[in-house]
């Protein structure tokens, strides 16, 4: 997404705050009924397993919480604000990492949801894109979430293809 300080009514931190709240039943929607093993699997054709875009979200939101909490302490900090988006690592319990995402998003969401309109244009000085205010963050990372729950519904129908989900002992 294109930096700029044009207004985008649709696009702003209102619209952010809603995806990234969604994001909280799309991601156990596309997880449920699977269990952890087969959430590590990768189809033909897919980069990564759900549990390795959960691992993704997880830290995503991490490095979110921890950008915008400098934002408020400093004035214009220089950081890094382009996330980890693709851990390659083999995800140990994916169950435990949903979980942690689950938690860490309440707390950026509770956090960002307390920013008055002067914080949120607080701006991040990112050594390779530039000022980013915390608005932008956030509408990216909502974009980020959809492209993620995009990915995830995908591969979700390819691995119930693989293997059908069954009664009490789904997979």
């Amino acid at each position: 997404m294109a930096h700029s300080d044009v207004y985008d009514p649709f696009h702003n931190e209102l619209w952010a705050l809603s995806v990234m709240a969604s994001t909280l039943d799309n991601v156990r929607l596309r997880v449920f009924g699977l269990q952890p093993d087969v959430q590590q699997e990768r189809p033909q054709g897919f980069a990564r397993s759900l549990a390795q875009v959960l691992s993704s979200l997880r830290r995503g939101e991490v490095e979110l919480i921890a950008v915008v909490e400098q934002a408020l302490k400093t004035e214009n900090p220089s950081l890094n604000t382009i996330f980890n988006r693709y851990p390659k690592a083999f995800v140990l319990n994916p169950a435990e990492e949903l979980g942690s995402f689950m938690d860490i998003r309440e707390t950026s969401l509770g956090l960002l949801r307390g920013l008055t309109s002067a914080q949120w244009e607080r701006k991040v000085n990112d050594p390779e894109r530039g000022l980013v205010s915390l608005s932008q963050l956030a509408v990216e990372r909502a974009n980020l979430d959809l492209e993620e729950m995009d990915y995830m519904a995908q591969l979700r129908h390819a691995i119930v293809q693989l293997e059908p989900l069954q009664g009490n002992d789904a997979r």
